[in-house]
């Protein structure tokens, strides 16, 4: 819950800001005048507006609540289910008073121009309202049959309703400008009011397939209903599918698996809506006459009677956007890095409401019509500058990883449903700790209340204002800035992007260059008193696949391919797609 109120001068139509920036001090002056006599007045500007203004009042309130419920309710079938209510309310008073400024846009030098700028007192009110309620539901079944074929079905409906109310008023002439209230003004003037509402609801499908992470299958399906649209056209459905092979995947992919880590075929087509056309369009509107303009030849012609403007006409085929996409692509990595993806691409609308170019009073919602439209055939493709992807240490890294759930579920980058953070705290101190250290403003109470945390928590000892220096400092940095990089490095060693994006920060991408550190490519020690605990005779680690350097590490480059990096990888190239849009926009220094 939120409730704020806000109190300042009323000065009508004169932002602050506004009326400073478009005039400025040309146009001044800023302050007061003052004539033969001595007499001081102020100037039509925003010092003197604000002086004689009135009071200005806004009180805002905003209550939001809701709920989640989950529900295992069989092996592998759970109910999830959410509701939101929003209510929101605002009350604005704006109290007009007489203002007695000097008029310096038609001041002589011989004349002051003085006299009342603004003479009629008033009462502007305001009035808001709006609540909306918003409530998802969905079951979702999966299960993996013969450890090899794994589905996952969802079934749900989601349903939201808003309604907005509006109120304004201004009345003149207060009695007393103390007491400013709309019944204790003599003059009745200006009326406003307005209330909308709609709202939507939908039915939805999801099916999914996948065999052994290899060949891949979705579908999905909707049905949606507008309140913005007549009867009979309130509901469209929309569907979409895509199908993927991970030819990597393949078992007779094996031999070239170090070289290609990954590829994968990909295709899908679908369709999506829009309701967004605009309230009461639907409706055949009438609007009362102003008061001024009562008729009186009706009647024994003495009598003034209010008049209907004719309602408006409604195009009988108002009916929801729908934009249709087909793309076919692959994602193709080499040597373990990311090196591009190419998409081939067409985007339609059709169903489309439109306003057909006609003149004077058929200019109205009987000339929404539709049509069928294409947008865009692209051809798009992108390379993928070298990049850090894993480390050489033997072992696999598997983030916010649960074992219980099947490998697919949790490995495969369309099939992964495992929950991870947004961002760590850790990663807040880290970035803290850093600032401080590059101002050169950091203290004892920075690193404590930053990095010892994190090192309390594991029983490290702290870090100090002056650590000790390391001769592995190959940055031309300080001690300390050292020492709170290799801390990022540490406690973020499962975010690969992150150290990834410092050194590009950092200015040191050449330190993941293989051929200038070799080292990069050293992998984890191997005891050479460790044997196969299924056959001792022979060594613990399988000779066939793995080559041990004359140190005993695992040498994770056997086939001399290097990572080189210059200056270029300080700038990704422009995606070829974007050329295209734009031939003029060029290309990034060293990507030509």
């Amino acid at each position: 819950m939120s409730n704020r109120n806000y109190t300042a001068p009323y000065v009508r139509g004169q932002g602050s800001y506004q009326y400073a920036w478009r005039w400025g001090s040309f146009f001044g002056p800023w302050g007061y005048f003052e004539d033969a006599e001595g007499n001081q007045y102020d100037g039509r500007q925003m010092i003197g507006f604000r002086k004689q203004g009135g009071d200005f009042y806004r009180k805002r309130m905003i209550i939001r609540a809701g709920g989640y419920l989950k529900l295992n309710l069989a092996k592998g079938l759970t109910f999830n289910g959410d509701y939101i209510y929003t209510y929101r309310t605002t009350r604005y008073k704006g109290v007009g008073t007489q203002e007695d400024l000097v008029n310096t846009w038609s001041l002589q030098p011989e004349d002051f121009g003085h006299g009342t700028i603004s003479s009629t007192t008033f009462v502007e009110t305001d009035r808001s309202f709006y609540s909306n309620h918003v409530a998802n539901m969905y079951f979702n079944y999966n299960a993996t049959w013969a450890n090899a074929h794994h589905f996952n079905v969802m079934v749900g409906a989601n349903i939201d309703k808003d309604e907005y109310e509006y109120l304004n008023y201004e009345r003149h002439a207060m009695q007393d400008p103390n007491l400013p209230e709309l019944a204790l003004c003599n003059e009745d003037y200006s009326y406003e009011h307005q209330h909308t509402y709609n709202g939507s609801a939908g039915v939805f499908g999801r099916i999914n397939y996948d065999y052994k992470g290899i060949y891949l299958f979705e579908f999905n399906a909707r049905g949606d209903a507008s309140s913005k649209f007549p009867s009979g056209q309130q509901w469209a459905f929309f569907q979409s599918g895509s199908i993927g092979s991970r030819i990597s995947e393949e078992p007779s992919f094996e031999p070239a698996r170090p070289y290609v880590s990954n590829l994968k075929l990909r295709a899908s087509y679908g369709t999506i809506g829009n309701q967004e056309i605009g309230d009461m369009m639907f409706l055949e509107l009438m609007s009362k006459n102003p008061d001024g303009n009562k008729v009186n030849w009706m009647g024994d012609g003495k009598t003034t009677l209010d008049w209907f403007e004719q309602p408006n006409m409604v195009s009988p085929l108002l009916t929801w956007e729908t934009i249709a996409t087909a793309n076919v692509g692959f994602d193709l990595d080499l040597f373990f890095q990311g090196v591009g993806k190419r998409d081939m691409w067409t985007q339609s609308s059709f169903v489309m409401p439109f306003m057909r170019g006609v003149d004077g009073i058929y200019a109205n919602q009987m000339d929404y019509v539709t049509q069928a439209m294409v947008d865009n055939n692209t051809i798009d493709q992108s390379a993928m500058y070298p990049r850090l992807y894993g480390g050489n240490a033997g072992y696999g890294v598997l983030k916010f990883d649960e074992p219980a759930t099947p490998a697919i579920r949790r490995q495969s980058t369309t099939t992964n449903e495992t929950d991870a953070p947004i961002f760590w705290l850790a990663e807040i101190y880290l970035d803290y700790a850093e600032a401080c250290a590059e101002l050169g403003t950091i203290t004892k109470d920075d690193l404590d209340k930053s990095i010892n945390l994190l090192r309390t928590r594991v029983g490290m000892p702290e870090l100090t204002l002056s650590p000790a220096a390391d001769p592995a400092n190959n940055m031309e940095v300080s001690d300390l800035i050292w020492e709170i990089r290799r801390e990022r490095r540490v406690e973020l060693m499962y975010d690969k992007d992150d150290r990834y994006w410092c050194l590009i920060r950092w200015h040191q991408v050449d330190k993941l260059d293989t051929q200038k550190y070799p080292d990069q490519t050293k992998g984890a020690w191997i005891n050479p008193e460790w044997k196969n605990p299924n056959d001792p005779s022979k060594p613990f680690y399988d000779e066939t696949n793995v080559t041990l350097d004359a140190e005993g590490y695992i040498d994770c480059n056997t086939a001399n391919i290097y990572r080189i990096y210059d200056k270029k990888h300080y700038l990704a190239p422009i995606p070829s797609g974007q050329s295209t849009l734009n031939p003029a926009i060029g290309q990034n220094l060293g990507w030509e």
